[in-house]
């Protein structure tokens, strides 16, 4: 096995023209490949027990001008994340549309992740170390 390094938009051409034969990847591209394309999920998380939520990133420097802000927009962001989760069908047409996706690759991606708002916990942080530490080992 030769590991290489490649972004999305470097990596689904690849895949697609067999320069590569298998992918790390998240969603969309995972749904994209499965549903649309010729593609079969290896393992993903739960089968190894690595748990790897997204993140909601804000830079210091705009948190501590702006705490104001930042608090509205969590408190958006978890209205909208409820919205989704009672709301899935008009979820879905709104992100097709929106991304100009095929429904049934949308809502596979809704499907296969959590939308969460929530701090980070001490096993998140271990989690995201133990993929560190292994990303790390192999350079």
């Amino acid at each position: 096995v030769n590991i290489i390094q490649l972004q999305p938009d470097e990596a689904m051409p690849a895949f697609d023209s067999g320069a590569i034969d298998a992918w790390s990847i998240w969603e969309p591209f995972l749904s994209l490949k499965t549903i649309k394309g010729d593609a079969a999920i290896l393992v993903d998380g739960e089968q190894i027990d690595k748990y790897s939520p997204g993140f909601t990133l804000v830079r210091s420097q705009f948190a501590e001008q702006y705490p104001d802000e930042v608090i509205r927009f969590l408190k958006v962001y978890d209205k909208a994340v409820k919205w989704q989760k009672t709301h899935k069908k008009e979820a879905v047409e709104a992100y097709a549309k929106i991304k100009n996706l095929d429904k049934e690759v949308v809502e596979n991606v809704l499907n296969n992740t959590e939308p969460l708002n929530e701090p980070v916990t001490d096993r998140i942080i271990q989690t995201q170390q133990e993929t560190a530490d292994f990303q790390y080992k192999l350079k």
